[in-house]
């Protein structure tokens, strides 16, 4: 949800400024949605993919870290 917020919404708000005649409704979740039963057009997922029939096209990469005072790793 957060990176909706951050990254997505944005770039969404940008296009209907250019076009305003297309109809978006963005749904921000941290769950994993089943497409098809949800009639979802687009996705955008962070993380692994299961095996799937759905055409998927990586548009970018994060990293991992974990992050801890040192005093809460000496518990």
């Amino acid at each position: 949800v957060v990176f909706g917020r951050l990254h997505v919404l944005p770039v969404i708000t940008d296009f209907l400024a250019l076009y305003p005649q297309v109809d978006i409704r963005l749904t921000l979740s941290d769950r994993i949605t089943q497409l098809v039963e949800e009639h979802i057009d687009l996705a955008l997922r962070i993380g692994d993919l299961p095996d799937s029939a759905m055409v998927a096209i990586r548009v970018g990469s994060i990293r991992r870290i974990v992050c801890a005072s040192p005093a809460y790793l000496a518990m």
